[in-house]
């Protein structure tokens, strides 16, 4: 049922969005139009920082770097229960957030101290 529904329900919108603006006789297309050069303007913003953020990181595996780190890092991780599959995804979120702004240690004690609460106190 849910995967039916989910089949039909931007259609549905859409629709409803299009008859809205015909019985309220507003003009619908040139707000659809701004709209998708302001969609392209953030587009063209955020590009830029994606690709660079993309090729660090294929860069970071294909010289060995992160397979290093992984190896480094891993007791650590058996320590914190941490499977070792998820240690390049915690090293990639930890550059790549806001937070990688601000001093690295907060952060680790924040992502440590939350790990901890979810993981132990279940």
């Amino acid at each position: 049922m849910i995967v039916s529904l989910s089949g039909i329900i931007i259609p549905l919108i859409l629709f409803m969005i299009l008859l809205y603006g015909m019985i309220s006789k507003k003009e619908m297309y040139q707000p659809f139009l701004e709209g998708v050069q302001d969609g392209f303007k953030v587009v063209m913003e955020i590009a830029p920082t994606l690709i660079a953020l993309f090729l660090a990181v294929q860069i970071f595996r294909t010289s060995g770097a992160l397979d290093l780190l992984v190896s480094v890092l891993s007791p650590v991780g058996q320590l914190l229960k941490i499977p070792k599959d998820v240690l390049p995804v915690i090293f990639a979120k930890l550059f790549s957030s806001p937070l990688s702004s601000y001093p690295f240690s907060w952060y680790l004690i924040f992502f440590c101290a939350s790990y901890f609460i979810f993981y132990f106190l279940q």
